[in-house]
């Protein structure tokens, strides 16, 4: 009899066993499929089910993917919420961070794409770092980026974040959103001047300024509001045609008349007339 039952006893193990195998192994491709959602429809059902006291991990853990039945009416309703019933206005450049969240392979990157203030974070942080990279010789703007890459990978460690991750709790969220407003904040105490002023702008006024040297033939490509190294160039290139010395940054008149080209034309030449008591004019003169 004790034979019997310690034979069954090592069956239930056995059975045990396979049923963990079995769960980890489900559990790892409803992984897979969760990371391959939009970081946003993600966000979306995320904040769906812990109304409903879930969770996306929770999901992951019981073995459930992104298309499991049970998830369609709060998937659709996502969908519905993001493209909405009508047709909506093109989103603005500081609605979304500097990268395509659709293609966001970290945690970090995730986190960012998650809302508007994460957006507005990634944008401050790499407008700082633009301009601060070309206030620097070209042969330490190689370092420069390597030491920010490092930043971006030491994120996972400080912020006790998983790659494989597609939902994040508070903590998280909050850990890599102060990171980079630090980050920013040691950026912009480098900064002075017309770099400084540069760094200040916001993304739509980035995209106006490349606008303008777009008109002027400067500058080829999409105004996407990113400084790079063609910008830099077609801003060297305006200085010079301006009798200015070849520098990275906009002067504040030059600045003024990328943004405002209509303003800055009034201000150069505008017109005066003066009359008597009588309501005749007594002279027209340009100033």
């Amino acid at each position: 009899m004790a034979f019997i039952s310690s034979e069954a006893s090592a069956q239930q193990n056995l059975f045990k066993m396979i049923e963990g195998v079995i769960q980890d192994a489900a559990s790892n491709k409803a992984r897979k499929a969760w990371s391959r959602l939009p970081p946003s429809e993600a966000a979306c059902v995320e904040s769906a089910l812990r109304s409903k006291g879930s969770s996306i991990d929770q999901m992951i853990q019981s073995g459930v993917r992104p298309n499991d039945q049970s998830l369609s009416e709060t998937r659709n309703e996502c969908k519905r919420t993001r493209t909405g019933d009508a047709p909506q206005e093109a989103s603005s450049l500081s609605d979304q961070p500097t990268f395509d969240c659709s293609k966001a392979k970290s945690a970090t990157g995730r986190i960012i794409c998650l809302d508007k203030e994460g957006a507005e974070a990634d944008w401050k942080m790499v407008s700082a770092s633009w301009a601060l990279r070309f206030t620097l010789p070209a042969s330490e703007r190689k370092n420069f980026d390597s030491a920010e890459e490092a930043w971006l990978l030491s994120l996972n460690d400080r912020c006790r974040l998983d790659s494989r991750q597609s939902s994040f709790t508070r903590f998280q969220r909050n850990c890599v959103l102060r990171a980079y407003s630090d980050r920013t904040a040691a950026y912009r105490s480098r900064l002075t001047g017309d770099a400084l002023v540069e760094a200040d702008l916001s993304p739509e006024d980035h995209s106006a300024i490349q606008k303008g040297l777009i008109a002027l033939g400067l500058l080829n490509g999409e105004a996407d509001g990113e400084f790079g190294e063609d910008t830099r160039a077609a801003i060297k290139q305006l200085r010079s045609k301006n009798g200015e010395s070849e520098e990275f940054f906009l002067t504040a008149a030059d600045r003024l008349k990328l943004l405002k080209p209509d303003t800055a034309a009034d201000a150069g030449s505008s017109t005066c007339t003066v009359v008597d008591l009588t309501g005749s004019p007594l002279n027209v003169r340009d100033l």
